[in-house]
């Protein structure tokens, strides 16, 4: 599901001479995001997205793939396996359930 359905025109803003032209304001985002009062975390698949992002982009966002730009105190962990295989992975577990996790 993605941002745009769930929030319709939320974080658009108009742009350009044209009327009716919208674009996603990050901005917009980020001031909603930013009254969200939890921890943000992001789960990186080692062999997930990242491998198939452009060469340039690896390089410049591998490390979080752009996450910090929107949410520069994002949480980042990085889980051995696939898109769908992480979700077995110890270190996810170890993080969403905290002081909880028994294993």
């Amino acid at each position: 599901m993605s941002v745009r359905y769930m929030f319709k025109d939320r974080f658009l803003v108009e742009y350009g001479s044209e009327a009716g032209r919208q674009r996603w304001s990050p901005e917009l985002f980020r001031n909603f995001a930013s009254q969200i009062k939890t921890r943000l975390t992001l789960y990186i698949a080692t062999e997930g997205v990242r491998k198939i992002l452009p060469t340039e982009i690896r390089r410049e966002r591998d490390e979080d793939l752009g996450a910090r730009a929107l949410f520069p105190d994002v949480d980042i962990v990085d889980i051995e396996g696939g898109h769908l295989d992480f979700l077995e992975d110890k270190a996810l577990l170890r993080s969403i359930q905290g002081d909880y996790y028994v294993g």
